[in-house]
């Protein structure tokens, strides 16, 4: 899945190739750089990046504790007096791991909106978010920030379709989207799965990809061949009259045979005599002789 992995940052570099028109933050703003204490620090729950791969913060641990942090990370100050992160959350994490008391920081001066959008723009910069996260912080930045999909694509400079793809992500069930924030599954993959008919389908073809390592044009063809799959048409329920039970009774009695009495079709009745033997066939002739 290598190959799955690049493809999708290089989507991802794509779609924010003009990453600079997102935020309107004023460069007026103050910004600061000065050691703070660690404890006054906090995570941004607005934090686009939800997983965090362990190795690469313990290789960062390693290289702090060797050499400090080199580049100060980015906060702002919210209203119980604490410092939440705007950028470098990893480098946060990998300090506290690290020992450190104290950290260099940035600290700007923005609102819930402009920060929403600094996280944003920063992860893509820094670090390829996985597709899903994309489109979680797409949808964010729409819902929070009451952006149109339009008004967000021409800040971006992107289709509103390219932002809809993503937020259409939002729409998988929630296995295949935690296998696209681990970078499982591409957005390719993702794209072709979202043409299934139902969440089992994609969850199955989902496990497939997965286990198998099918590439983008294996699983469109793949859903190619489930969608175009002529589906049997449900048979319409026979309704048979109430006297069908009776006069299968009628008959068993007469003939002494079994009698079954079943309606196949629009006016059409099929009436089934059950016969053991030749013998029992003579005296069934026998009967119809006798009636006449």
């Amino acid at each position: 899945m290598a190959n799955d992995k690049k493809g999708l940052g290089k989507g991802l570099r794509a779609l924010f190739d003009n990453v600079d028109t997102l935020s309107n933050i004023s460069k007026t703003k103050s910004l600061s750089t000065h050691e703070m204490s660690i404890e006054s620090i906090i995570p941004n729950e607005s934090q686009p990046r939800k997983y965090f791969e362990q190795s690469m913060i313990d290789e960062l641990s390693e290289s702090i504790k060797a050499l400090g942090l080199i580049q100060p990370i980015t906060v702002r100050e919210d209203e119980n007096g604490k410092f939440v992160i705007i950028s470098g959350e990893r480098r946060f994490r990998a300090c506290v791991q690290a020992g450190l008391k104290n950290i260099p920081v940035y600290e700007r001066k923005v609102n819930d909106t402009e920060m929403l959008e600094m996280a944003l723009v920063e992860n893509v910069q820094r670090e390829d978010l996985s597709a899903i996260e994309v489109a979680e912080t797409l949808h964010r930045l729409i819902e929070e920030c009451d952006i149109t999909q339009d008004n967000l694509s021409q800040r971006i400079g992107k289709k509103r379709s390219t932002i809809s793809n993503y937020i259409r992500l939002l729409k998988l069930p929630v296995e295949v989207q935690l296998a696209l924030q681990r970078n499982l599954l591409s957005m390719g993959h993702a794209r072709a799965l979202l043409s299934l008919p139902d969440a089992q389908n994609i969850i199955d073809i989902a496990d497939k990809i997965v286990e198998e390592g099918l590439s983008v044009r294996q699983v469109e063809q793949l859903v190619k061949n489930i969608v175009s799959k002529p589906t049997k048409k449900a048979k319409a329920k026979v309704i048979e009259p109430e006297y069908f039970p009776i006069l299968a009774t009628k008959m068993k009695s007469f003939m002494s045979q079994d009698v079954d009495i079943r309606r196949v079709g629009k006016g059409k009745t099929r009436i089934t005599i059950s016969v053991n033997n030749d013998d029992d066939m003579m005296k069934l002739l026998e009967k119809f002789d006798n009636i006449y």
